[in-house]
């Protein structure tokens, strides 16, 4: 896990260092869907913390900034979308509702991935900084590519200003679906700098720390962000915005 020392972009909580997954899973090739969200959220009659709150973040423009507004949620993100796009405005919390839902319906052990789990499965075998190389472009995922950072590593491109539909980009190695681009995904994991001092067989965090991590990055975001190793975006267990949605992982 980690990005070695001379990976543009790198922060310094990213240290290299070796993790062994020992055990089997299985991970969702996409996103979960608002369709899917929606059967959840009719079954369990469920009002998610955006909606409680009756606010979330909202990505503005293509300058990669966010206001808080009202009234966005999961059902209203900002902009119109079918049921087989990524669902958005969820915070760590509702996925936890949804986890446990989806454990008792189907009678299997469902949880968000660890935050090793899920660079093991974005990386698919690669070390590079993106699982389609050194770089990436929005021909390859669904990112801000209006905006740029100072990194000069993303070239120019499209700037969509919402989701796609899942599965609408290349697969990668294991046959995963937008593991970069389109939303942020939680993890199961709370937010530690030396995450390296974790145990190096099955590491998760549940213990120290507030935030809980996301990994990868959304429609809205600029190309830098999308690293496979990068851990910017921790937040709040509580926090949405019109960025974030998540996956999730079955143990066989």
């Amino acid at each position: 896990m980690g990005s070695p020392l001379g990976e543009a972009g790198r922060s310094d909580d990213e240290k290299l260092h070796p993790v062994t997954i020992s055990k089997p899973f299985y991970m969702g090739k996409y996103h979960v869907t608002v369709g899917q969200f929606r059967e959840f959220a009719k079954d369990e009659m469920y009002t998610t913390d955006a909606e409680r709150l009756k606010r979330t973040g909202v990505y503005v423009g293509e300058t990669w900034s966010m206001k808080t507004m009202d009234n966005i949620c999961w059902k209203n993100p900002g902009f119109a979308q079918s049921d087989d796009e990524p669902v958005l405005c969820i915070s760590w919390n509702d996925t936890q509702k949804f986890v446990e839902w989806l454990s008792l319906k189907s009678r299997k052990n469902v949880h968000l991935p660890t935050e090793a789990q899920w660079e093991y499965g974005c990386r698919a075998s690669t070390k590079t900084p993106f699982n389609t190389g050194v770089s990436i472009s929005t021909e390859q995922a669904n990112f801000n590519g209006r905006y740029s950072r100072s990194f000069q590593i993303i070239p120019e491109g499209t700037f969509r200003a919402r989701t796609t539909r899942v599965g609408s980009f290349n697969a990668n190695a294991f046959g995963l679906y937008d593991m970069h681009g389109n939303a942020i995904q939680w993890c199961q994991d709370l937010y530690r700098k030396d995450y390296e001092t974790l145990n190096s067989v099955d590491p998760v965090n549940n213990t120290i720390g507030k935030e809980r991590m996301t990994k990868g990055f959304s429609w809205g975001d600029p190309g830098d962000f999308g690293r496979t190793a990068n851990r910017i975006f921790h937040i709040s267990p509580d926090s949405t915005n019109n960025g974030v949605g998540f996956r999730i992982v079955i143990e066989p």
